[in-house]
């Protein structure tokens, strides 16, 4: 939250007295593993992105093999 400008902060209304916690036994790895099992298991996929990783363009590369519709909304680099 330091990194966001106080005036900024204000305008957030009731996060501005925030704290953030974090759960140290999260496995921050658990969401990462989920999409891809939801990519898996899916009949069409619609995304919008900033960033692929290696993992996810190969699963969706799969599923469009498959013959699966497949929408996404990425920047002209991610698309490269």
């Amino acid at each position: 939250m330091e990194g966001i400008p106080t005036p900024l902060l204000k305008e957030i209304g009731c996060l501005y007295n925030s704290k953030i916690f974090h759960d140290r036994r999260t496995k921050i790895l658990n969401v990462y593993s989920n999409q891809l099992k939801t990519i898996k298991e899916a009949e069409h996929i619609h995304g919008i992105s900033s960033v692929i990783t290696e993992g996810y363009a190969d699963s969706i590369s799969e599923k469009v093999k498959e013959g699966v519709p497949v929408e996404l909304i990425v920047p002209f680099h991610v698309a490269e």
